[in-house]
């Protein structure tokens, strides 16, 4: 079915492209279907290589570097991983979470981007598997890291057990992410 009233000129602003007529619509969704093409190659390509990357063990150094360790991601910094298993440590013997942060405020403990510190940011670097030596992709435990580990790993499973991050903060299953489910707190009814 024909419009009734005339149609309003689409065209690119390099004049390449034009949608005056059906001809120059299909060639837009052909080029348009091409370039998703492309795009999901390219991410699979990308994905592929992060992939093994991860499972080689390498750092894939984006944003800032994660506390306890050097900008490499893998020399570790002794100052930076003693807080981590100072706050560990203090985590298993029941300081609240808030408490632990006002230790580091209250100490002059920076993070690494110079903030100061809050008790999201003291969760997240307890919970950080690679703390423990274990390489994660994509949610997935592929294995030990070639760097020494700050925390050991049945210290590391506690603390998440401890804070119960995966029932209580994500809402998934436990053995989705992180910290195995033999670690886990059990369901309360």
């Amino acid at each position: 079915m024909e419009q009734s009233s005339p149609r309003i000129p689409v065209e690119s602003v390099s004049g390449s492209l034009r949608l005056a007529n059906d001809a120059d619509i299909t060639v837009a969704r052909v080029m348009c279907a091409v370039a998703n093409k492309s795009s999901r190659d390219t991410a699979r390509r990308v994905a592929a290589a992060r992939r093994r990357r991860a499972e080689a063990g390498q750092y894939s150094a984006g944003g800032p570097r994660p506390f306890g360790f050097g900008r490499d991601g893998v020399t570790v910094r002794p100052a930076e991983a003693a807080e981590i298993v100072t706050a560990a440590d203090a985590v298993l013997a029941g300081v609240p979470i808030r408490q632990i942060t006002a230790g580091l405020r209250r100490r002059g403990v920076r993070t690494v981007t110079g903030a100061a510190w809050k008790p999201t940011t003291v969760r997240e670097i307890l919970r950080r598997p690679r703390n423990a030596g274990i390489l994660v992709y994509r949610g997935e435990e592929i294995g030990p890291a070639p760097w020494p580990p700050i925390l050991a790993e049945p210290a590391y499973r506690a603390v998440c057990a401890a804070l119960g991050y995966l029932r209580t903060l994500f809402r998934v299953a436990p053995w989705a992410v992180g910290c195995s489910r033999a670690f886990l707190p059990a369901r309360r009814s």
